[in-house]
């Protein structure tokens, strides 16, 4: 899912990701750029949007290596 939603987002044009909460379109977004932003970067913009990545840090840190 990670490897779609990333090639997805990298085609030209608008894009919407929608779940019922946000919650699963936002980790999908963040796991997506976790190689090319600092994790604390993405649980940042995340947690402004009012969605925590606590969960899935560990995963965002290892994607980023």
């Amino acid at each position: 899912m990670i490897s779609a939603f990333t090639e997805a987002m990298s085609l030209p044009g608008p894009k919407a990701a929608y779940c019922r909460s946000g919650n699963r379109s936002t980790v999908l977004w963040a796991l997506s750029q976790a190689h090319l932003r600092p994790a604390d970067e993405l649980s940042e913009t995340a947690a402004r949007a009012g969605y925590d990545l606590s969960g899935v840090r560990p995963l965002l840190e290892s994607l980023a290596r």
